[in-house]
């Protein structure tokens, strides 16, 4: 088989809206997502039905000894695209984008296969595999509503962005509970107080990064990366002056406890 190789790019919920529920309890939503230059690479290969992880920069090692290893077999979303599309393949997967961060990246990794098998105009089928697939697929810029099967394309726009990729995994099915329990905090993100609550560690992460910078930091889909973006642009120039940040670079730090990741990334068109 001839290796191919694509790219993955994360996925940045920039905000989110829970507009209701569907009779199977699944949540409704209306957000703006964008595409951004953190990516994983994603090469079919001929070992059928298995997915080898590559981790380059070892953030993903790190979270593994955590929280456990990432799925290398069929329960792998990569590896069920394979099947759903019967593709007779398997993937090697180089890792960067950290699991459980609320960026999208075994949902980007599951587009990727989609855009390699050229089964870009399977968004049905995308759907099924997963409620953030279809926005992956697609790339870019856009408003995102339903479960996340329904995408309208948004007119592009060069932004950049500080992600704090931090050391804690948001189970996303948990916080969605929670929100019915504690609702919204009108912050952009209706699942901001749902994922504080569920986890005292990215609390206390939230708090240290908003002392530390002096800004208003946001909150990427269900946790656990935050963002600054560009609507504050002294308070993201300072951030990036003082983290020693320019672009596309990214740093390691320890912020009174908390081992954090901090890239600095584009909005991308696939």
């Amino acid at each position: 088989m001839e290796e191919r190789v694509e790219l993955a790019p994360a996925k940045l919920t920039k905000t989110l809206s829970i507009v209701g529920s569907r009779d199977d309890g699944l949540h409704l939503i209306e957000s703006e997502m964008v595409t951004v230059s953190l990516y994983d690479e994603v090469t079919l290969t001929s070992d059928q039905g298995n997915c080898d992880i590559v981790d380059p920069e070892g953030y993903v090692t790190f979270l593994e000894r955590r929280f456990g290893q990432i799925p290398r077999d069929r329960r792998n979303i990569g590896v069920q695209v394979l099947e759903v599309l019967g593709a007779k393949a398997g993937l090697k997967i180089l890792k960067r984008i950290p699991f459980g961060a609320g960026l999208g990246g075994g949902s980007s990794d599951a587009a990727a296969v989609f855009r390699l098998l050229g089964k870009e105009s399977e968004l049905t089928i995308a759907a099924q595999i997963g409620s953030d697939v279809p926005f992956c697929v697609v790339g870019g810029r856009a408003r995102v509503s339903g479960i996340g099967e329904v995408i309208v394309p948004l007119p592009f726009l060069e932004e950049e962005f500080l992600l704090f990729m931090t050391p804690v995994l948001c189970p996303t099915g948990a916080i969605y509970r929670k929100f019915d329990e504690v609702g919204s905090d009108n912050s952009g993100n209706d699942l901001l107080r749902a994922s504080l609550s569920v986890s005292s560690e990215l609390q206390q992460v939230f708090e240290n990064l908003r002392k530390s910078l002096d800004a208003e930091v946001k909150m990427a889909g269900s946790g656990s990366t935050f963002f600054l973006d560009q609507s504050d642009k002294d308070a993201f120039d300072s951030a990036c002056l003082k983290l020693g940040l320019h672009e596309d670079s990214s740093v390691r730090i320890n912020l009174l406890g908390s081992d954090l990741v901090i890239k600095r990334v584009k909005s991308v068109l696939l």
